[in-house]
């Protein structure tokens, strides 16, 4: 149970060693707006679930430029290149970087949300032991003086 204040998520994560394993993981905003960890994490058993609803498949995105733009700020962003990821960001981004660097290998799809400002791209990533992922990132764009610009990858850092 958590304390007043503090939201408990479950995390799924796939192991080397361990296969599948879960974990709980309190976490509270502080004063200042940032989240914060609010304890150790703890190994649980799997939450009671249906299994995973992927959505209703959306328009995808045809515009050759905004692809482009998706596939280098998704390989810049998982790579940890701040300086490269930055020449595709609006002038006020703010993007946490993964702490542990990936490689994009491609960009399976990428489709518009129902608002028609985020784009959903589903990509196959590698790490440097050769662990291949197929991931989910969200992309708010935008098109300013005819080119399209990244105003967050997958969330917002402060929020």
């Amino acid at each position: 149970v958590a304390q007043p204040g503090v939201n408990v998520y479950t995390v799924a994560a796939e192991t080397d060693a361990e296969g599948l394993v879960y974990l709980t993981v309190p976490v509270a905003r502080l004063a200042d707006g940032r989240l914060a960890l609010a304890g150790y994490p703890a190994f649980v058993g799997p939450p009671a679930s249906a299994p995973a609803r992927l959505g209703e498949p959306q328009r995808e995105v045809g515009d050759p430029s905004l692809l482009l733009v998706v596939s280098r700020a998704l390989r810049n962003y998982l790579a940890g290149s701040a300086d490269e990821l930055s020449a595709d960001l609006t002038s006020g981004a703010r993007v946490s970087l993964p702490t542990r660097p990936l490689n994009l290998e491609s960009v399976e799809r990428a489709s518009w949300t129902p608002a028609g400002r985020t784009v959903l791209a589903t990509v196959r990533a590698a790490d440097r032991r050769g662990a291949d992922y197929t991931l989910g990132y969200e992309l708010d764009v935008t098109q300013a003086q005819g080119r399209w610009e990244v105003a967050a990858v997958q969330m917002d850092p402060d929020a």
